[in-house]
């Protein structure tokens, strides 16, 4: 758990100073799902895990952030993947984090084909309707 808090306050240090971030939004969105759901992350390498990025309760969980600098406050998820649950960390202009978990059937209503790959954005305040938790 320590690195889950070293790594946001590095962020927003290094952002206060620099004016820049930091490429470590996904990782700290990965450390809230394990701290948080108690998500397994899956391991770099490990041919033998089925799932996205961690897995729950034996099901695979996909994690997207949504990082302090986007300016839609949206995620953008393909469908190809194998993933049951998403979970949703947005980590705000303050360095606030929090998250949302969702069913993969409640993405799939909201659907959409570009070329061969289906696509479904979804903006923080939808997923309010799609929670899990």
């Amino acid at each position: 758990m320590p690195y889950f808090y070293q790594l946001l306050y590095l962020a927003r240090d290094y952002h206060l100073d620099t004016g820049r971030h930091l490429n470590v939004y996904a990782q700290i969105g990965e450390l809230h799902g394990a701290i948080t759901y108690g998500i397994s992350l899956a391991k770099l390498g490990n041919d033998q895990c089925d799932c996205e990025d961690g897995c729950l309760n034996g099901e695979s969980v996909k994690i997207c952030t949504i990082t302090p600098f986007s300016k839609a406050d949206e995620i953008s998820v393909t469908l190809d993947g194998t993933f049951q649950k998403l979970l949703v960390v947005r980590i705000d202009r303050n360095f606030r984090v929090s998250s949302r978990l969702v069913s993969r059937r409640c993405l799939v209503r909201q659907e959409e084909t570009r070329e061969s790959t289906s696509v479904v954005r979804a903006r923080w305040d939808d997923t309010a309707n799609m929670c899990l938790h």
